[in-house]
Parts: C-alpha cells; structure tokens; sequence
C-alpha cells in the first residue's frame, strides 16, 4: 500500500445559493465556461417559446369562434369555454415542462422542484427566478474575474521581479497570502 505524498486542493467554483426557506440551494460552478452561453440560450429559448404559444393561442382562439376562455355576462353568471381553456393551458404547460427540463439542466437535477415547489410554474414563476438568478450569476462571474485579474497581476510582478528561481519556501508563503 502507498503512502498519502501529499494534498491539494483547487477551488472548483461551486458556489450554493440558497433557493427555498427549507434550507434547499443549488451549486453553480463559476468555473463552469459553459454556464453563461447555457444562461443565455436558455433566455433565449424562453423568449421564443412564448411567441410561439401567444401564436398557438391565436390558431386556438379562432379555432374555438373567437371568444375569450373565460366571460363574465352582464348578470355576472361565469361563463367558460372548456374546450378553448384545456387546448390553450396544454399547450402553455408542456412549454413550461419543458423549461423546467431546460432550467434543471443549466442550475442542476431538481433545481425547479426546489425553486417552485411540486407544481409546474406558469411564465410568471420562471421570470421571477430569472430577475432573482441573473444578479446572483453576475456577482459570481465578477468575483471569477476579481480573482483571475489578482492572480495574474501577481504573476506578472513575480516575474519582473524574480532573478532566479523560487525557492519551496517562497512559493508556500505565496500561497498563504492567497
């Protein structure tokens, strides 16, 4: 059996963001460099699925003779156009499935269960997660940069400044200054 030689430890990026008041969180790697194109797809993909479900509505909505889903006449009796309500809500909450596909995919496994809970959230939900995540995702990626642009410059003074190789003990006590 070989003997341990030696330890270490590289951060990997991962960051926990608490997501719920059950103590419930996601881990976000701000090494990740597929993160923000993953993000921004993601946006993307969102923006055109609702254009795509307001078009959907529309075919619905002449479909089913033009009438709102649900009406209130003047003696205030509710009126609902069942048919019309199930075509439109089916076609709404696959979209939304298949965001929360698209979500869990990007923050990681059950990340919208513990978001959102054990429903399927409506655009309103998954717009509310996106204005709380973005501001989270650019502190992270300014803290990556901080942490690059401190690492580089150290380097780059090491090395105007070095005449000759560094010794073990050097660069432990450059280490700990990190």
């Amino acid at each position: 059996m070989s003997e341990l030689y030696g330890n270490i430890r590289v951060d990997n990026g991962k960051r926990k963001i608490g997501v719920n008041d059950n103590g419930d969180y996601i881990e976000i790697s701000v090494n990740d460099r597929e993160l923000h194109s993953k993000f921004a797809n993601l946006l993307d993909w969102l923006e055109k699925q609702q254009q795509i479900i307001e078009k959907k509505g529309k075919e619905l909505s002449r479909k089913h003779g033009n009438g709102p889903l649900i009406s209130e006449d003047e003696d205030g009796k509710v009126e609902v156009n069942a048919s019309a309500l199930v075509d439109v809500t089916s076609v709404e909450t696959e979209c939304h499935k298949e965001c929360c596909e698209k979500i869990d995919e990007v923050f990681g496994k059950d990340t919208c269960k513990k978001v959102f809970g054990d429903v399927i959230p409506d655009f309103a939900l998954i717009e509310e997660f996106f204005e709380q995540i973005t501001p989270v995702l650019q502190k992270l990626s300014e803290e990556r940069g901080e942490k690059i642009s401190n690492r580089y410059t150290r380097r780059q003074m090491a090395k105007g400044k070095r005449k000759k190789q560094r010794s073990k003990e050097e660069l432990i006590a450059d280490y700990k200054k990190e």
